[in-house]
């Protein structure tokens, strides 16, 4: 259970990092367009943040459809082998109750005549 508790956690932390890094991309691109002397050679950050929207927010948003897609993907076969136990589980229900019934039938079980 230990491990798949970490790997729950790894989950929330990928799922949290993808939410917050697209939200903080506006707060960057204001820090770099106002720095980018000091680590660039041509300003690519202008005021709409296309750069780092391409860059930064990019490929988060590429994972967090990733996640989602894999999401989807579990959930469905969860709901398929869950609906495959019900199937499994009435139609031996419904088999039961055919043999209870053929049994009562054999022996000399009629109802009453009034």
């Amino acid at each position: 259970t230990h491990k798949a508790h970490t790997h729950k956690a790894h989950t929330h932390k990928a799922h949290t990092h993808t939410v917050c890094g697209p939200l903080s991309a506006e707060y960057l691109n204001e820090i770099a367009r106002q720095n980018w002397p000091k680590f660039a050679t041509q300003q690519y950050f202008d005021k709409d943040g296309f750069f780092i929207s391409i860059v930064f927010s990019g490929p988060l948003l590429l994972i967090a459809l990733a996640l989602l897609i894999n999401s989807v993907y579990r959930m469905s076969n969860m709901l398929i082998k869950v609906k495959r136990k019900e199937f499994k589980k009435a139609a031996e229900k419904k088999k039961s109750r055919k043999k209870g019934g053929k049994q009562k039938k054999s022996k000399g079980n009629k109802p009453k005549a009034e």
